[in-house]
């Protein structure tokens, strides 16, 4: 028995790269961010490349811009290309269903710059670039969550402000030819 199957909780890190092949089927390449213990006192993030296609590769493009948190169920893919004289080997995760998890008045707000999620915290007299942020125990994600819980909550009484969730599992990923030319880079 075999098993390839890959569950991502984390935010759209880059701007989406939507396009269609030659017959005319989309997709579209992103990176989700993923923090994860390094240590006991540090946090590492990964960026992993993602590919969606078809109408999960529509809806990625439509209502998922850079910092959405989103859910993710695919599966690992490779692929192999020549570029330069030189074969070169790459690995995404195929998206077969994607979950929005933030409402979309938050999503909106982030995109009107008026929802900061990180706040500097300027020390007096302090002119040294590396120390303008105060330290905390909280983790991005921990200060993150607590600022949207707020925000949803203030917002609950709105009936426009509805979780959206997008789950695609009628479609027929498995035979779908995964050869590009080109690379997927930031």
């Amino acid at each position: 028995m075999n098993l390839n199957k890959v569950i991502l909780i984390g935010r759209v890190s880059s701007d989406i790269r939507y396009s269609k092949t030659n017959s005319g089927v989309s997709f579209a390449r992103t990176r989700i961010a993923i923090s994860r213990n390094y240590s006991s006192d540090n946090e590492v993030t990964d960026f992993i490349p993602v590919i969606a296609w078809r109408s999960t590769a529509d809806f990625l493009n439509g209502y998922a811009p850079k910092g959405t948190l989103v859910a993710i169920e695919g599966a690992l893919v490779t692929s192999t290309y020549e570029s330069n004289g030189q074969t070169n080997y790459s690995i995404e995760v195929r998206i077969d269903n994607l979950h929005l998890l933030e409402s979309r008045s938050v999503r909106n707000q982030r995109q009107t710059n008026e929802f900061s999620v990180v706040q500097p915290n300027f020390k007096k007299n302090d002119s040294s670039m590396g120390n303008n942020f105060a330290k905390s125990n909280k983790t991005f994600e921990q200060n993150f969550n607590l600022e949207t819980s707020e925000k949803i909550q203030n917002n609950a009484s709105n009936k426009n402000d509805e979780k959206q969730t997008a789950k695609v599992e009628d479609q027929p990923f498995n035979n779908i030819n995964f050869n590009f030319d080109d690379d997927f880079e930031e």
